[in-house]
Parts: structure tokens; C-alpha cells; sequence
């Protein structure tokens, strides 16, 4: 008995003593960014279906998703697909993941990008207009 005691304070006190990586854990637990520019209420109405748009939106500035040196180090892959709303003057009012790549981490790094993505905005009827889309984030090591 002395002897399992002594093996599990060993143990325990050698677990104590381990570094341990929180990056990952404690960014999940940060609240989101703000956008650059905040989108108000009048900006993101009247909201069109997609297939109610005369003019997609149009891409006119992308930011690549950060892939830090520890999601590599992890060896973390996946796509990220985030929902994006972008507003009548193209500014992304709000983005969240909508098929995680199964690693919070990677996850962050794409809702982030989305975040700073600039457009032409959507067109109805020649007026600009709110809308939605999906973006793909790709993650690889090769």
C-alpha cells in the first residue's frame, strides 16, 4: 500500500510540474474581435435572399486565414466554412463558423480572416443591399 501511495504523489506531483500549452484553450474562451467597421441595424436591412440579386457581391479585398506555428506544429488540417453577413457598403457585418473544421484552433483563424474581407456590395435594382454568403478557409500542410 505504501508503495502505490507513494507511486500516485509521485505521479501527481510530476503531472503538476508538466508544461502545458493553453493557447488554444484560452483564445476559445476570449470574446470575438470587433469589426473593423461595426455594421448598424439600417446597414444590414433590407436583407435580399440570394436569389433575389440582381449583382453578387464582389470580393475587393481577401485576407488569407493565419495557419500559426501551432496549429502546424499540431499538425492541425480542415476546411472551415464561415457565414458571412456583409452589408450595403460591403463591410462584413458578421461572421461565424457554419462546418467547423473539427479544431477550434483553425476554426478562430478563419472567423477571424472572414472578419477583415471587404466587397462590392450585393445589388438590387442598382440600390446596395445585405446579403449573405459562405466562405471556404482551407488548411494544409502540403
Amino acid at each position: 500500500m505504501r508503495t502505490l501511495g507513494t507511486f500516485l504523489l509521485t505521479l501527481s506531483l510530476g503531472c503538476a510540474s508538466a508544461p502545458v500549452r493553453t493557447e488554444s484553450i484560452e483564445r476559445s474562451h476570449r470574446p470575438p474581435p470587433a469589426p473593423v467597421e461595426p455594421c448598424s441595424e439600417l446597414d444590414r436591412v433590407p436583407w435580399y435572399d440570394n436569389r433575389d440579386i440582381d449583382k453578387p457581391p464582389y470580393p475587393i479585398h481577401q485576407v488569407p486565414a493565419q495557419y500559426s506555428q501551432l496549429a502546424r506544429d499540431m499538425h492541425l488540417e480542415g476546411i472551415v466554412m464561415v457565414h458571412i453577413t456583409i452589408g450595403k457598403a460591403g463591410h462584413v457585418c458578421d461572421a461565424k463558423v457554419s462546418t467547423s473544421s473539427g479544431f477550434p484552433l483553425l476554426d478562430d483563424h478563419a472567423v477571424e480572416a472572414a472578419e477583415k474581407w471587404r466587397f462590392e456590395p450585393a445589388l438590387v435594382k442598382g440600390e446596395p443591399v445585405a446579403c449573405s454568403l459562405v466562405i471556404p478557409f482551407r488548411f494544409s500542410l502540403s
